[in-house]
């Protein structure tokens, strides 16, 4: 894990804490977010959560993207 807030997040997914420049904390962050939210609900990316994407991983979005969809399903098992 990257941070406190990582390791807490190992054992509970949905937790609060987030460490800010913390990239797993990002992503943890994004899957928990609205714009995540609605792309999912519509089966497709949707321009807002590709701009959250990008300002947060710039031209590496797609392993950020790989990186929200993991703790997305992580939170949803919960």
């Amino acid at each position: 894990m990257s941070c406190d807030a990582c390791t807490a997040a190992e054992a509970a997914p949905m937790t609060g804490l987030y460490q800010a420049g913390c990239r797993a904390c990002t992503a943890r962050q994004l899957a928990n977010g609205i714009e995540h939210a609605e792309a999912r609900m519509l089966g497709k990316m949707t321009p807002r959560y590709m701009a959250r994407l990008r300002a947060a991983y710039g031209d590496a979005w797609e392993a950020g993207h790989a990186e929200v969809k993991a703790w997305a399903r992580r939170m949803l098992a919960c």
